[in-house]
């Protein structure tokens, strides 16, 4: 049975593009300049979707994540790309 109400947190990044934020930069420097309502908590910042809710003014459906999440796919493949090629490269010179 899958839901129909959306999580109870999103990441940084999905949150700035429910906003609109440009880059995923930009939604975390709006994180940390508490734009953006984050959990307290050691690891990954985590944004909850009823604080989103009531900063955005009405409610978050799961439609509205899931096409953010659409959007940001190519971005977070591209990003995770990148840190591929970085750790390999920087593998193969300390293997050298």
């Amino acid at each position: 049975m899958t839901s129909t109400l959306p999580p109870l947190t999103i990441p940084v990044d999905l949150a700035g593009e429910l906003l609109g934020f440009c880059s995923r930069p930009r939604a975390y420097a709006a994180a940390k300049a508490g734009v953006l309502p984050c959990l307290p908590g050691p690891g990954r910042k985590r944004v909850a979707t009823a604080k989103l809710a009531e900063l955005v003014g009405r409610p978050i459906t799961l439609e509205d994540i899931e096409t953010a999440e659409a959007r940001l796919k190519p971005r977070r493949e591209a990003v995770k790309r990148y840190s591929d090629d970085y750790r390999a490269a920087r593998h193969a010179l300390t293997a050298a």
